[in-house]
């Protein structure tokens, strides 16, 4: 604003000094037009008392044309009250009488044509005439003299000299220069004082709006001036608390988008039109075992080393548009990964950002790989119960069923075969509820140790059977917060296969402890034992160490699938330590007092949808 205010303050002073200047010309003219309209008036007055004087002397004494020396005299007794240069010539212009006493003669200053005119009767003025002795001006008033006959005796001419009108004017403009000065410098210091209130918030508010312009919106205007500029202070004021507010909700946006991918268990990646990463989320660095965490203006391609991805990066760069492709890494373990390269706008106009999304998709494609083994080992599995059944029948119907031993004998097999039939597709059953979660979680106080002596019951006539020996073992009382039917059913597993794989006269022992927080159940038989391949693969769908042994017992070849589902399922965990013709100890460890785990992941779509909702 000090700009503007030095252009103001010198169109003032401009406009200052164009003024005076007018009115020293203009006030000039004024007051010589006015001094010479005075002295005109005022010789005018004496010219007409004057000749009225003589014109009344020249009829008392009867002066005629030759008697112009009476006519001097009489001039010479009223010059002295007339208090002017009285001249008195001829009617041919010549001088015969002037009351100045200066040397310098004035007689010629008429023309012919103006005696013409005041032998005739008029009055002529003449008042631009200035003396060569002294240059001031003098005012000519002239007018002719009549004798008894009204024939002209003379001219009669009054003078007055005026004093120079400059020195007056020069006066008059300097007494008026000075108050004019004064009258300007209060008009100056209002102007500034005006200036002043006006330029001083605008200032304020300059720097108020060059606050804002780098983000600090804290700032306020609190200067007073004119309404409207208050109005227009108060609405910066609002314009800041607008501001102040957008950038509040665009952090908290962006403190809410930082959570969000941060939770989501898609890795995300953010790159600028410069392959600079922006934004990497915990995720892609637990997927690519690399830790981008906070680093700034790294090109991806240092610390990404699969060749599969850089080269969907780079065809999306090179196409501008959305790619997918599944790829897979292998360092520092293999993993099969849905890689996204979404280009979107950047923040200039023009400019593309891309974001990477990577899936881990390796537990869907290996729960794909035991689906289809699951599928082809069920068919494998079911076909043999129902070729028995089929072929059996098919042989009763032929004409065996007339045989009543051999009627008796397929019976029976057909009804261990219908029997082993129904309790595999029960098994199927509960392992799909059990994967897809639909089993009841209902919970209550279970004693361990009863829980056990339940299942040795019901087991009791297949152990007697193998004339085994089978115990509780229980370091001290344990209780612990579950579903009954669900641990009843591990324990019955675990104990069942425990018996099949012991041979006659051995033994299987149910050990019960608690440490801290954690109930501990241990099945140990003195069995045939697992080598390292079957430990590797002992909880996979219809896998059976010994599959002859296995089928004859019953076994459906889920029930250690079941065990581990129903484990997992009540946050627990299986242990396993055995060793060939020695035997095998299966460990379970289930929490004394289970929390529901409320933690909340993200899915793909679910991510792609709160982004689009935020």
């Amino acid at each position: 604003m000090n700009y503007i205010k030095r252009k103001l303050y010198l169109l003032y002073f401009i406009i200052v000094a164009i003024f005076m200047l007018v009115f020293y010309f203009v006030l000039s003219n004024i007051v010589e037009n006015r001094i010479e309209e005075q002295e005109t008036k005022r010789l005018d007055h004496d010219m007409i008392s004057l000749t009225t004087y003589i014109d009344e002397q020249i009829h008392q004494n009867r002066i005629d044309e030759s008697d112009t020396e009476e006519a001097i005299q009489i001039l010479e007794t009223i010059v002295p009250i007339v208090n002017e240069r009285v001249t008195f010539l001829d009617p041919e212009g010549n001088v015969l009488y002037d009351s100045s006493q200066e040397s310098e003669k004035i007689g010629e200053i008429f023309n012919a044509f103006e005696i013409q005119k005041l032998l005739e009767g008029e009055m002529v003025r003449i008042t631009d005439y200035t003396t060569k002795r002294s240059a001031q001006p003098l005012y000519f008033v002239a007018q002719a003299v009549y004798n008894e006959t009204n024939q002209p005796l003379g001219i009669l001419r009054i003078a007055s000299e005026i004093p120079d009108l400059a020195d007056i004017i020069r006066l008059v403009f300097i007494v008026l220069l000075i108050g004019m000065v004064l009258l300007a410098t209060f008009l100056f210091l209002l102007l500034k004082k005006w200036m002043d209130q006006i330029t001083t918030p605008i200032d304020q508010m300059q720097g108020v709006l060059s606050e804002l312009s780098v983000a600090d919106y804290e700032v306020r205007y609190v200067g007073q001036s004119y309404k409207e500029i208050n109005d227009l202070g108060n609405s910066i004021n609002e314009l800041a608390e607008n501001l102040e507010q957008q950038e509040l909700e665009l952090k908290t946006s962006e403190k809410r988008m930082e959570r969000l991918i941060n939770h989501l268990i898609v890795g995300v990646m953010l790159l600028d039109e410069n392959r600079i990463v922006r934004i990497v989320n915990p995720a892609m660095n637990e997927l690519l075992n690399v830790n981008l965490y906070g680093e700034k203006n790294l090109l991806y391609t240092d610390y990404i080393k699969s060749a599969e991805l850089t080269e969907l990066i780079e065809r999306s760069y090179a196409l501008k548009k959305t790619l997918n492709a599944e790829i897979t890494i292998y360092f520092p373990d293999e993993k099969v990964l849905d890689a996204n390269v979404v280009p979107i706008p950047g923040k200039e106009e023009g400019e593309k950002n891309y974001i990477v999304l990577l899936y881990n998709i390796t537990e869907m494609r290996r729960l794909e790989n035991i689906r289809t083994d699951f599928t082809a080992n069920v068919s494998h599995e079911l076909r043999t119960p129902v070729t028995a059944l089929k072929g059996f029948s098919e042989t009763l119907l032929d004409g065996a069923m007339y045989d009543e031993k051999v009627l008796k004998e397929f019976l029976e097999i057909m009804s261990k075969e219908a029997t082993r039939l129904d309790s595999m597709v029960q098994d199927i059953l509960q392992l799909s509820k059990l994967e897809q979660r639909k089993l009841s979680v209902s919970t209550e106080k279970v004693n361990l140790r009863e829980v056990a002596e339940e299942v040795l019951t019901i087991l009791q006539q297949r152990i007697d059977q193998k004339k085994m020996t089978c115990w509780i073992e229980e370091d001290s009382p344990v209780t612990i917060t579950a579903n009954r039917d669900q641990l009843k059913q591990i324990l019955m597993n675990l104990v069942a296969n425990a018996i099949i794989y012991t041979p006659a006269e051995g033994m299987v022992i149910i050990h019960l402890s608690q440490v801290d927080n954690e109930a501990h159940i241990q099945v140990i038989d003195n069995g045939i034992g697992l080598s390292k391949k079957d430990q590797t693969r002992i909880f996979e769908r219809f896998y059976r160490v010994d599959k002859a042994r296995s089928r004859n017992s019953g076994g459906t070849g889920l029930g250690l699938s079941i065990v581990k589902w129903l484990v997992e399922n009540m946050n627990g965990r299986l242990e396993l330590f055995s060793e060939e013709n020695i035997g095998t100890t299966f460990g379970v460890i289930l929490p004394i007092n289970p929390v529901e785990n409320n933690k909340k992941e993200y899915t793909f779509t679910q991510y792609l949808h709160e982004i689009n909702r935020i």
